[in-house]
């Protein structure tokens, strides 16, 4: 059975599952956001009305937790519909493009601010 995340009846962390889990988000989020969120063949945003995208979604928090997987599909889901600001047609005074380096800053701090 696959472990379900944010059960807290289990009081130890499983690091092992937690790193696994953090791998696959992260490889989701560079295929999603980084690749295809640069590739000018791809949209810039795949447009859902409001109330569609609620549906889409499902970001209701479940008093036992969810499967990681569930958890993973969630992370595609929400990169999916999202508008890509590093798209070259994207055009906007506040975006211009992925700062790579200035990225893994914001990935190293957050990593190290344990105080989620």
């Amino acid at each position: 059975m696959e472990p379900i995340v944010g059960d807290l009846s289990d009081p130890l962390i499983n690091h092992a599952e937690g790193q696994l889990f953090l791998h696959e988000a992260y490889k989701i989020i560079v295929e999603e956001v980084l690749c295809k969120g640069t590739d000018v063949k791809e949209k810039v945003c795949e447009w859902k009305e409001p109330e569609e995208l609620a549906l889409l979604l499902d970001l209701e928090l479940r008093e036992k937790g969810e499967p990681q997987e569930r958890l993973l599909q969630r992370v595609r889901d929400v990169a999916k519909y999202s508008i890509k600001t590093s798209h070259p047609r994207f055009f906007n005074q506040q975006f211009a493009g992925v700062d790579y380096h200035s990225l893994a800053g914001r990935f190293l701090s957050e990593a190290l601010n344990t105080n989620l």
